[in-house]
């Protein structure tokens, strides 16, 4: 006996349907808007305001993430927070010198300044006599040449020049200088000469007479000579220099 056997198709499986919802542009608009505001807040606060970055760190898997500085970690994570500049390192060591820079250019000149006022008037006064002439000197004292000054204290310095004056050959002449003042006669400084007689030249000595003079008041310089010795002798090219001082130490 022949058997027939059936074969029954499997039946068509049909997907599931899937529900479709059209987005309106407006609530597109507003869920990017909101996330566009959290996403800000979020980073305006990372770091916080003290510098610190404040995350979480999960112990299982080890995934960190980065939160403000009002937000806690879950369940499961950890704290972990670190400054956004790290501490100050140490000073560094001084650099080498630097080359010397080049010369500058000269400034300008700048302006005068004002004329000082005048100074107090110095108590230095100086007087001088002078005569070129000769005088023949005698055995008498003879006034060869005066300067009168007023009181004070003085340098004085006085020359004359003694010559031979011989027209033949004899022994030498001797002749004596004085400085003094007058009327007072408070000091008196004196030079003498011995001038040889030397045929056809004109035998002559430089008498020097230096001293100091305080006066109390007004007095003549007088430079007086004389010849005590034979023979005949001149005064000539006198000078007498006095310079006043506030202090003569010595005098």
């Amino acid at each position: 006996m022949t058997r027939h056997l059936r074969i029954r198709r499997p039946s068509v499986l049909r997907r599931p349907a899937v529900l479709r919802r059209a987005w309106s542009p407006a609530l597109v608009l507003a869920g990017v808007g909101l996330l566009a505001a959290l996403g800000a807040g979020a980073w305006a606060a990372i770091p916080g305001p003290d510098g610190i970055i404040h995350s979480c760190y999960r112990k299982r898997g080890g995934q960190l993430r980065v939160i403000n500085a009002a937000a806690k970690c879950r369940h499961g994570e950890v704290g972990l927070n670190w400054s956004e500049t790290g501490p100050p390192g140490p000073r560094g060591g001084g650099g080498p010198r630097g080359h010397t820079g080049a010369r500058g250019l000269q400034g300008v000149q700048g302006p005068s300044g004002p004329v000082g006022p005048v100074g107090p008037a110095g108590a230095g006064n100086a007087y001088a006599a002078s005569q070129a002439g000769s005088v023949t000197l005698s055995s008498s004292q003879q006034n060869i040449l005066s300067l009168s000054v007023p009181a004070g204290k003085y340098i004085v310095s006085a020359t004359v020049e003694i010559t031979n004056d011989d027209g033949s050959a004899g022994p030498p002449v001797e002749a004596s200088c004085a400085l003094r003042d007058e009327p007072g006669d408070t000091a008196e400084v004196s030079a003498a000469a011995t001038i040889p007689f030397v045929e056809k030249l004109t035998a002559a000595q430089t008498l020097p007479l230096d001293g100091a003079w305080s006066l109390a008041g007004a007095a003549q310089l007088e430079l007086m000579c004389t010849q005590p010795s034979g023979g005949t002798t001149s005064a000539s090219n006198t000078r007498i220099d006095a310079i006043q001082a506030a202090t003569v130490n010595g005098s």
